[in-house]
Protein backbone atom coordinates (compact mmCIF):
# COMPACT_ATOMS: atom_id res chain seq x y z
CA UNK A 1 0.00 0.00 0.00
CA UNK A 2 2.89 2.38 0.72
CA UNK A 3 4.23 1.89 -2.81
CA UNK A 4 0.81 2.68 -4.29
CA UNK A 5 0.60 5.92 -2.26
CA UNK A 6 4.05 6.95 -3.46
CA UNK A 7 3.06 6.28 -7.08
CA UNK A 8 -0.11 8.37 -6.68
CA UNK A 9 2.06 11.40 -5.84
CA UNK A 10 4.12 11.04 -9.02
CA UNK A 11 3.06 12.68 -12.27
CA UNK A 12 3.04 10.74 -15.54
CA UNK A 13 6.37 10.94 -17.37
CA UNK A 14 4.95 13.05 -20.22
CA UNK A 15 4.20 15.93 -17.83
CA UNK A 16 7.83 16.63 -16.91
CA UNK A 17 9.36 20.07 -17.38
CA UNK A 18 10.70 20.98 -20.81
CA UNK A 19 14.35 21.77 -21.45
CA UNK A 20 13.55 25.34 -22.47
CA UNK A 21 11.63 25.91 -19.22
CA UNK A 22 14.52 24.53 -17.17
CA UNK A 23 16.96 26.78 -19.05
CA UNK A 24 14.72 29.82 -18.50
CA UNK A 25 14.40 29.11 -14.78
CA UNK A 26 18.16 28.68 -14.33
CA UNK A 27 18.73 31.94 -16.22
CA UNK A 28 16.10 33.75 -14.12
CA UNK A 29 17.71 32.39 -10.97
CA UNK A 30 21.15 33.58 -12.02
CA UNK A 31 19.90 37.05 -12.98
CA UNK A 32 17.85 37.35 -9.78
CA UNK A 33 20.89 36.47 -7.67
CA UNK A 34 22.98 39.10 -9.46
CA UNK A 35 20.27 41.76 -9.16
CA UNK A 36 19.67 41.00 -5.47
CA UNK A 37 23.38 41.09 -4.66
CA UNK A 38 24.03 44.29 -6.64
CA UNK A 39 23.07 46.82 -3.91
CA UNK A 40 25.41 45.10 -1.44
CA UNK A 41 28.36 44.80 -3.83
CA UNK A 42 28.12 48.23 -5.49
CA UNK A 43 26.85 50.61 -2.85
CA UNK A 44 28.60 53.75 -4.01
CA UNK A 45 26.90 57.10 -3.94
CA UNK A 46 27.01 60.51 -2.31
CA UNK A 47 25.38 59.29 0.89
CA UNK A 48 22.24 60.52 2.65
CA UNK A 49 20.92 63.89 1.60
CA UNK A 50 17.88 66.04 2.28
CA UNK A 51 15.24 66.65 -0.36
CA UNK A 52 12.26 68.97 -0.21
CA UNK A 53 9.10 67.17 -1.37
CA UNK A 54 6.33 68.78 -3.41
CA UNK A 55 4.37 69.09 -0.16
CA UNK A 56 7.17 71.07 1.44
CA UNK A 57 8.36 68.27 3.75
CA UNK A 58 12.04 67.39 4.19
CA UNK A 59 12.77 63.82 3.05
CA UNK A 60 16.06 62.04 3.70
CA UNK A 61 17.25 60.16 0.62
CA UNK A 62 19.19 56.91 1.10
CA UNK A 63 22.07 57.96 -1.15
CA UNK A 64 23.77 54.60 -1.89
CA UNK A 65 23.62 52.11 -4.75
CA UNK A 66 20.53 51.61 -6.90
CA UNK A 67 18.35 52.93 -4.07
CA UNK A 68 20.20 56.27 -3.81
CA UNK A 69 17.26 58.36 -5.05
CA UNK A 70 14.71 56.74 -2.73
CA UNK A 71 13.66 57.86 0.75
CA UNK A 72 15.73 56.08 3.40
CA UNK A 73 12.65 54.38 4.91
CA UNK A 74 11.74 52.85 1.54
CA UNK A 75 15.29 51.91 0.57
CA UNK A 76 15.70 49.79 3.70
CA UNK A 77 12.63 47.79 2.65
CA UNK A 78 14.18 47.27 -0.79
CA UNK A 79 17.42 46.04 0.77
CA UNK A 80 15.48 43.64 3.00
CA UNK A 81 13.60 42.31 -0.05
CA UNK A 82 16.92 41.81 -1.82
CA UNK A 83 18.20 39.76 1.12
CA UNK A 84 15.06 37.60 1.12
CA UNK A 85 15.37 37.06 -2.62
CA UNK A 86 19.06 36.20 -2.37
CA UNK A 87 18.94 33.86 0.62
CA UNK A 88 15.40 32.44 0.43
CA UNK A 89 13.91 32.97 -3.04
CA UNK A 90 16.84 31.84 -5.19
CA UNK A 91 17.58 28.65 -3.18
CA UNK A 92 13.85 27.87 -2.97
CA UNK A 93 13.45 28.20 -6.74
CA UNK A 94 16.39 25.91 -7.41
CA UNK A 95 15.24 23.35 -4.83
CA UNK A 96 11.69 23.42 -6.20
CA UNK A 97 13.02 22.99 -9.74
CA UNK A 98 14.99 19.88 -8.80
CA UNK A 99 12.05 18.55 -6.79
CA UNK A 100 9.71 19.09 -9.75
CA UNK A 101 12.17 17.28 -12.02
CA UNK A 102 11.58 14.13 -9.96
CA UNK A 103 7.97 14.17 -11.20
CA UNK A 104 6.41 14.82 -7.81
CA UNK A 105 3.09 16.70 -7.68
CA UNK A 106 4.23 18.43 -4.51
CA UNK A 107 7.44 19.41 -6.31
CA UNK A 108 5.44 20.94 -9.14
CA UNK A 109 3.31 22.89 -6.65
CA UNK A 110 6.43 24.15 -4.86
CA UNK A 111 7.89 25.11 -8.25
CA UNK A 112 4.74 27.06 -9.17
CA UNK A 113 4.89 28.87 -5.82
CA UNK A 114 8.56 29.76 -6.21
CA UNK A 115 8.03 31.07 -9.74
CA UNK A 116 5.01 33.02 -8.46
CA UNK A 117 7.22 34.68 -5.83
CA UNK A 118 9.56 35.91 -8.55
CA UNK A 119 6.66 37.22 -10.65
CA UNK A 120 5.37 39.17 -7.63
CA UNK A 121 8.85 40.48 -6.79
CA UNK A 122 9.45 41.68 -10.36
CA UNK A 123 6.00 43.29 -10.47
CA UNK A 124 6.63 45.12 -7.20
CA UNK A 125 10.02 46.29 -8.47
CA UNK A 126 8.53 47.54 -11.74
CA UNK A 127 6.08 49.73 -9.80
CA UNK A 128 8.98 51.78 -8.39
CA UNK A 129 9.99 53.23 -11.73
CA UNK A 130 13.65 54.01 -12.33
CA UNK A 131 15.34 51.31 -10.25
Amino acid sequence: MHQRAAQADMLPQRQCLSTSLITAVVLITLLAAIAAAFPFLFGDGPGPSEYLSVRGEAVTLYGYGPYRHMPAEIAIQGLAQDLVTLFVGVPALLAALFWALTGSRAGHLAFIGAVGYFFCAVHALSCHGDL
